[in-house]
């Protein structure tokens, strides 16, 4: 079963799987995406992914994906051994926006800023699998009373309440002027992960929405 892309809280859809050589799509139709760089392999189980290199794909500025005190990213990822990331980065080389990395020691670190410099973040401290599909969702949520409550993971739907988190997640996130990119960790680090389909909201979805983002799109992946 597909998502329903009607949702009033649905801010980005792209499905790597999809783009049959052509530039990705926002399916929402609110964000472009440009692929610079990039090189999307078209694989024998049908999955487009960002190869490494400088690969990236630029989703530009649009307002509906500079969250201020609520967001969720959920994705299907596809790790080899090197980081990839979903960001928002802020100009200075310190702080983000807002950034994901799945990264080469197989955990998740979600990462912000409240003023554009000082870096916070949570990360898992169990590890996903790799050469594997992966459903991971990452939620925020800036009116917690504790960073626990601001901040989460998920993997295939389940909370990951395994955590380390370092600073005070903030109350609301820097907006920042940057685009947003899929496959760039910062100025200078590219992964070779596969991404096959990220969604991304302006709300904080609860566990029950998590589950049903996994439920919703789990056949269409290949779980080894």
């Amino acid at each position: 079963m597909r998502p329903i892309l009607r949702n009033k809280d649905l801010v980005f859809h792209v499905d790597l799987r999809n783009n049959q050589g052509r530039r990705p799509q926002d399916e929402t139709t609110i964000n472009y995406c440009q692929a610079s760089g990039t090189t999307l392999v078209h694989e024998r189980n049908g999955y487009r992914f960002s190869s490494g290199g400088s690969d990236v794909i630029d989703c530009g500025n649009n307002g509906n994906i500079n969250f201020a005190t609520q967001m969720s990213v959920s994705a299907w990822i596809y790790m080899n051994s090197t980081v990839t990331a979903v960001s928002k980065v802020t100009t200075a080389s310190t702080g983000f926006a807002y950034l994901i990395a799945y990264n080469l020691d197989n955990k998740v670190y979600f990462q912000m800023t409240g003023n554009g410099t000082t870096v916070v973040y949570g990360n898992t401290t169990v590890t996903y699998p790799l050469n594997q599909w992966v459903h991971v969702t990452c939620t925020y949520n800036g009116g917690g009373s504790t960073n626990t409550d601001k901040l989460k993971i998920y993997f295939n739907g389940r909370e990951i309440t395994s955590m380390v988190f370092v600073g005070s997640i903030p109350t609301s996130i820097y907006r920042s002027s940057s685009p947003l990119t899929i496959n760039k960790f910062n100025g200078s680090t590219y992964g070779n992960g596969k991404i096959g389909l990220l969604r991304m909201f302006k709300t904080c979805l609860n566990h029950t929405q998590v589950m049903q983002e996994y439920v919703n799109t789990k056949g269409e992946f290949r779980i080894q």
